[in-house]
C-alpha cells in the first residue's frame, strides 16, 4: 500500500524535481498550503467562491470539490471578517440579540 507522501515523492522524481531532504524539496503538505492560502486570498478580496473553488478543485487535480474541501479549513483568523461580512449582508434580517 502507497501512502500519498510516498506517491508524491515517486512524482517527483520521475519528473526530475529534487528533493534534498527534509524541508528542501516540495512537500504534499505544500499543495494544502497553497489552497488554504488561495481560499484566504479570495476571501479577503471579495471573490465568488462558488466560482473560485471549482477552478482550485481542478488546478490541485481533484475530480470534485469533496476532494478540495479536505484542503480547505475555516481559520480563526478570517471570523472576524466572516462575521462582519455576513452582518453587512443579512444584519437587517437576521438581527443580533441586544443585551439588556
Amino acid at each position: 500500500m502507497h501512502t500519498v507522501d510516498t506517491l508524491f515523492r515517486k512524482l517527483l522524481l520521475r519528473c526530475g524535481i529534487p528533493r534534498a531532504g527534509r524541508g528542501k524539496g516540495p512537500r504534499i503538505h505544500d499543495a494544502r498550503r497553497f489552497a488554504v492560502q488561495a481560499l484566504r486570498r479570495w476571501y479577503r478580496d471579495g471573490a465568488d467562491l462558488d466560482a473560485k473553488l471549482p477552478l482550485l478543485a481542478t488546478y490541485l487535480g481533484h475530480v470534485n470539490l469533496s476532494g478540495t474541501q479536505r484542503y480547505l479549513h475555516l481559520t480563526t483568523e478570517l471570523f472576524p471578517e466572516i462575521t462582519a461580512r455576513a452582518d453587512a449582508a443579512f444584519g437587517d434580517v437576521i438581527p443580533r440579540k441586544v443585551e439588556q
